[in-house]
Order: C-alpha cells, then sequence, then structure tokens
C-alpha cells in the first residue's frame, strides 16, 4: 500500500509540474506576444525621430556619392512615369554611360519609391534613410526573438544604424547601395542562424531570396558574403560533428 501511495504521489507530483510547466510557457507566449507590438511601435517611434531631425537640422543629403544616387533614382522615376520600367541610359549621366553600370538596381528603385511617396528627391532620401533604419531594426528583433531575447533584439536593432561605419557609409561616403546591404545584413544572420539550426528548405530558400536582394544592390559584396557565409558553416558543422 505505501508502495502504490508513493507512487500515486510521484504521478501527482509530475502531474502538478507539467501543469506549472506549461503555465509558465503559456505565460511568457502572452507576454511575448504583447511585447512584440510595443517593440514595433518603439523602433518605428525612433525612425519618425530620426526623419524628423535630419529634416530639421537641414544639412541633408550630406556624402560624397549621394547626390548620384539621387540623381540617378529621380532619372528611372521620371522614366517609370512615361512608361520605361528599366531605362539604362540618360544623356546627362557621364554622356549616356549605363546609369546601373556599377551598381545594382534595387537600391535606385527604393529610392525612387521613396521620391515619390515624399514627393522630391530629397523628402525621398529623408524616407530612404529612415527605411534603412526600420529594416536593420526588423533584422535584429527577429534574431532577439528566435533566441527568446525579444528586447535585447529591440535595443540592438535601435543603435545598430548608428554604429561608426553604417553612419559613415551613409553621410560620410554616401553609399546609398551599401547602405541598404548594412541594413539587410541582421536578416542574413538571423536566416543563417535559422539554416544552421534547423536546416530545413524553407530557411535556404529565404537565405537565397535575401542573397538575390542583395545581389541587386552590388554583385561584389554578395561574393564576398557568400564566402563569409560558407566558412561560417564549414566551421560550425566542423565545431558540431556535423562536417
Amino acid at each position: 500500500e505505501e508502495t502504490k501511495a508513493d507512487a500515486i504521489k510521484d504521478e501527482m507530483e509530475e502531474t502538478v509540474q507539467e501543469v506549472a510547466a506549461a503555465s509558465k510557457e503559456t505565460m511568457k507566449r502572452r507576454k511575448t506576444w504583447l511585447h512584440i507590438p510595443a517593440g514595433v511601435l518603439l523602433v518605428g517611434a525612433l525612425a519618425f525621430i530620426l526623419m524628423y531631425v535630419l529634416q530639421g537640422y537641414g544639412n541633408y543629403p550630406a556624402g560624397s556619392d549621394t547626390y548620384c544616387h539621387l540623381y540617378r533614382a529621380d532619372v528611372i522615376l521620371s522614366n517609370i512615369s512615361s512608361g520605361n520600367w528599366f531605362p539604362l541610359y540618360d544623356p546627362g549621366w557621364y554622356n549616356g554611360v549605363e546609369i546601373m553600370r556599377y551598381w545594382g538596381p534595387l537600391p535606385l528603385y527604393v529610392l525612387a519609391f521613396t521620391q515619390w511617396i515624399g514627393g522630391n528627391m530629397f523628402a525621398g532620401y529623408i524616407g530612404y534613410i529612415g527605411l534603412l533604419f526600420v529594416i536593420g531594426a526588423i533584422g535584429w528583433m527577429m534574431f532577439g526573438y528566435r533566441l527568446d531575447r525579444w528586447w535585447l533584439g529591440v535595443f540592438v536593432g535601435a543603435i545598430w544604424f548608428f554604429l561608426p561605419e553604417n553612419m559613415k557609409v551613409i553621410f560620410y561616403d554616401g553609399n546609398m547601395p551599401r547602405a541598404l546591404i548594412n541594413a539587410l545584413s541582421p536578416l542574413m544572420i538571423c536566416f543563417i542562424y535559422d539554416l544552421a539550426k534547423q536546416k530545413k528548405a524553407i530557411h535556404m530558400v529565404k537565405l537565397s531570396l535575401l542573397f538575390m536582394a542583395i545581389s541587386l544592390c552590388h554583385i561584389g559584396s554578395t561574393i564576398i558574403l557568400v564566402a563569409v557565409l560558407l566558412i561560417y558553416l564549414l566551421v560550425y558543422s566542423k565545431v558540431n560533428g556535423e562536417f
């Protein structure tokens, strides 16, 4: 009888522990789903503050190459208005050199879109900066969610834009395509983590689509990032005995 009573007691304790664990997990999920919109709203508010400060400061656009990218985006927008969705030449660009010879089309079309929304190239520049901030923050927020460190992801996402290298690329070099690549980099890190951990085809598809987007910014940067990815996966597989 004592053995039977002990067995019943152990079973009840296990049941209580399972219920407590399930309740804790439910509360955790509920708390996380409450935190997600709060983090998204915070990032959106910071992006609007950033654009407001830039517009109020008045010293924009800044950067060595900024105006060349804004000009080409304006050419694309003007051609789209005329029905030409992929212009190759412009007589005002180096006497007829292809406007997308050295940099891919994606950043220019994004700039053209923000110019269309803003109404002119200067408002489009401000919108592009805000979009870069949001894209970079989203990548780190997703990565923080994967690691169950949501607010850490929000924090890193909020400061990613202000790292010295990112600020230099945007405001000193004026390299709008590379700035977009830097904003997409956190998403790349998140997708690589998913692929390394779960090894599902969907993660390979997401990573491939992201690299396609990066290649439409600059093919040279894509080659470098693919090489880094392969080295990381080889080291990861070797360390975890999966080589």
